[in-house]
């Protein structure tokens, strides 16, 4: 076992509150541990160690039937696998933990900026083809002769 000093905690003896699940104790010598929830108190075992697992939350105790030698109570406090969110909450699910804030809303308007180029390349495209079309239509149609002359217009005349 390899022993983390800064996940133990002393506890008093004469009581401490632990929660639903894993629970180690060490002591500084062999005694009683007794464990109590809703009223029924129960003996745990007789040890200088335990390791068990609870379905409740429980109070231990130690008793030491020499009041003579002193007891010391430690319990191991694991880190948590999880952790409350402090300062940046991480939301973005593409944004990888490293990465900033700022980094994450550059590469956000860089891909918006992406697909608005995509989109504007697009209509581009379709006009294009619509005037090929255009123009290819008025090359082949057939090119009409004037049918009538314009007559001048002489300068003295008004309408």
């Amino acid at each position: 076992m390899k022993l983390d000093i800064f996940s133990w905690s002393e506890e008093k003896s004469d009581g401490f509150q632990v929660g639903k699940g894993r629970v180690q104790i060490l002591l500084s010598g062999p005694a009683a541990l007794y464990a109590e929830a809703q009223g029924y108190e129960t003996l745990v075992g007789y040890a200088a160690s335990f390791d068990f697992e609870t379905s409740e939350a429980l109070t231990l105790r130690v008793d030491v039937s020499d009041k003579a030698r002193k007891i010391r109570v430690f319990r191991q406090r694991p880190n948590g696998t999880t952790t409350r969110a402090e300062g940046e909450v991480f939301t973005n699910i593409d944004r990888m933990v490293d990465e900033s804030g700022s980094f994450a809303e550059v590469t956000q308007a860089l891909r918006q900026f992406k697909i608005e180029q995509r989109r504007v390349l697009r209509d581009l495209q379709i006009e294009r083809r619509q005037l090929q079309h255009e123009r290819a239509k008025l090359r082949a149609a057939p090119v009409e002769p004037a049918s009538a002359q314009i007559e001048p217009q002489s300068e003295g005349a008004q309408e």
